[in-house]
Order: structure tokens, then sequence, then C-alpha cells
């Protein structure tokens, strides 16, 4: 299934849209027993981290979110280092 979420991720379209459609396809597959995952917008930084980490987005990707959610992907990059 994770392959699904990453296809998803590197679709065509905004960043912004992509996250929240897997935002979406995660409630919709939570139903099922295989998923374990809730996203939550809060949680947001620390998600869009784990995914630059593990090379699923780019910075680039990045750009097409709010400054102030730029920056604090970016502190907590930073924090982490």
């Amino acid at each position: 299934m994770n392959h699904q979420y990453i296809d998803l991720l590197n679709g065509d379209g905004l960043a912004s849209d992509k996250f929240w459609g897997l935002n979406r396809r995660i409630r919709e597959d939570r139903k099922s027993l295989g998923v374990q995952m809730e996203l939550r917008k809060p949680d947001l930084p620390y998600t869009l981290v784990n995914l630059l980490h593990e090379k699923i987005i780019t910075e680039d990707d990045l750009k097409q979110f709010s400054n102030v959610l730029q920056d604090a992907v970016k502190q907590l990059q930073e924090r982490m280092e």
C-alpha cells in the first residue's frame, strides 16, 4: 500500500493538493485493518520532514505550501540535524 501513497505524492499537480489527496486516501484506507496511520493538521510539519527524509517529496514540493509551513519544516529539519 505504501507504493500507492508514494505514487499519489509523485503524481502531477500541486504538492499541497497531493498532500490533501493523500490525507483523504488514508482516511478511506483506515477503514481497512491494514492501515495504521493518522494524519492531522498539527502534525503536518513533522509528516513533511519525514517525507523529505524518505525522499518521497523534495524541497521544491514545499514551495507550493505556505511560507509559515515552509519555515516550520526548515526549523524542524535544523533541530533534527
